[in-house]
């Protein structure tokens, strides 16, 4: 269970971000979203797509996403894991105008948080947020990892914001440790490639 409410966290946290449910009329708009998103069958043998509620909900304090962006037009998002752990979500938004100094503000104000709070199922657990080295993709990008308290399971979770267009995707790998970012990157440059 302290894994699932773990995991959950991190979803909350990064999904939080850039996944801002769209105004329930724009339902449709997220349908060619949906075919740009990742399949099962494009990551390695032993990943499967899982059920997905969508957003896991809005992150708070600094990573609140009324404080980063505004609504998108539309979200789109998928869910993949390789037997429970790790989970690989991504979340792929559209904006009616999402240019380069948009993207750059919203990068400022990732990178001076550092630590949220957010419920997990017994008691609030802080999560530190910090930038990593990742290689640029689409028109922007800026990587960041989530590092959660000693728990004996996992301690960090590695994601990806990339701006393309007027598109925004937030690749989430939850359950990793940091020695898994070579296997993340290959991941992103498959979810970029889709962007196309």
């Amino acid at each position: 269970m302290r894994r699932r409410s773990l995991v959950g966290a991190a979803a909350l946290v990064a999904l939080g971000l850039f996944a801002v449910p769209p105004d329930p009329a724009a339902s449709a708009a997220a349908s060619p979203l949906r075919a740009r998103l990742l399949r099962a069958d494009q990551l390695p043998a032993g990943w499967r797509a899982e059920a997905s509620s969508g957003v896991a909900g809005p992150a708070t304090g600094c990573l609140s996403p009324r404080r980063v962006l505004p609504p998108p037009a539309a979200t789109a998002s998928a869910l993949f894991s390789h037997g429970g752990v790790p989970q690989l979500l991504e979340s792929l938004s559209s904006y009616r105008s999402f240019g380069a100094r948009a993207f750059a503000e919203a990068v400022v104000r990732l990178d001076a948080c550092h630590a949220v709070r957010v419920a997990a199922s017994r008691a609030p657990v802080t999560v530190h947020v910090r930038r990593i080295s990742f290689p640029r993709l689409g028109d922007q990008s800026a990587a960041y990892a989530l590092s959660f308290p000693p728990s004996g399971i996992f301690s960090v979770a590695d994601f990806l914001v990339v701006r393309r267009g007027d598109l925004a995707l937030v690749l989430i790998e939850m359950g990793v440790d940091a020695t898994a970012l070579r296997h993340f990157a290959r991941f992103a440059a498959r979810a970029v490639a889709d962007l196309s």
